[in-house]
């Protein structure tokens, strides 16, 4: 391996750490009274998605979320628009994220909460946490480091009209159950409407190193984006 590739690669295994500068959690600043006010879905609430491919603009169809609430945790369902599951973001009652099917399938579990949603809403909030997590039919536990930051209260435009959102950006390094596959990195973002109780845009997309006999080989994964084109409200009892 040449001094150059091994530069890179050295690089590319603590990105997080040196973008980061390791720095110590900030809580944030909660948002001005008034600018906007947070609420928690009704059961029974719904989202639709469109989903699509960010390196072609291929659409990859539609995505139907729909909330409850057990245990105190907010559960927000991932479904087909024939209704066929596909995962559920898994919530805590700090807006600490359980599980989350957004790199699947199969969807990943937390042996710890990650930070994602400023709860209450705030801006400047930053924290690095390790943990593992681990998947459906599949018995290994693997490594997962997830620096988050959130950013300022800003407008955003989705095709389903105009929300101010936080966006949450997360710089992740972690082991793929794919054991061939090195240093494996995600850049996630997500813009969350805290009137809402939803995110209205999110993205991801990563890179990991395959070794071959000129040395590790970049790839890169996929590049997905939902973004909102509409709501239904919880239906009403009774």
């Amino acid at each position: 391996m040449t001094d150059k590739l091994r530069r890179r690669l050295l690089l590319a295994s603590v990105a997080l750490p040196a973008a980061c500068a390791i720095p110590s959690p900030r809580p944030g600043t909660p948002l001005p009274a008034g600018s906007v006010a947070e609420r928690i879905p009704r059961p029974g609430e719904r989202w639709h998605y469109a989903s699509r491919n960010g390196y072609n603009t291929v659409g990859r169809g539609t995505l139907v979320v729909e909330f409850r609430e057990e245990m105190g945790r907010r559960i927000h369902e991932w479904l087909t628009p024939d209704g066929a599951r596909l995962g559920a973001e898994i919530i805590d009652p700090q807006g600490r994220l359980l599980e989350d099917p957004a790199y699947g399938p199969p969807g990943i579990r937390f042996e710890e909460p990650v930070p994602w949603w400023p709860v209450p809403p705030a801006t400047g909030a930053a924290n690095l946490a390790r943990t593992h997590y681990r998947i459906d039919g599949d018995s290994g536990r693997y490594d997962w480091s997830d620096y988050r930051r959130v950013g300022p209260l800003q407008q955003i435009r989705v095709p389903a009209g105009d929300f101010p959102c936080l966006l949450v950006e997360r710089q992740i390094q972690f082991r793929h159950p794919d054991f061939t596959r090195l240093h494996s990195y995600r850049h996630d973002l997500t813009w969350y409407a805290p009137q809402l109780g939803r995110w209205v845009r999110r993205e991801w997309r990563g890179h990991y190193y395959l070794p071959d006999d000129r040395g590790p080989t970049r790839f890169e994964e996929d590049w997905r984006i939902w973004e909102l084109t509409g709501q239904e409200a919880a239906p009403v009892a009774g």
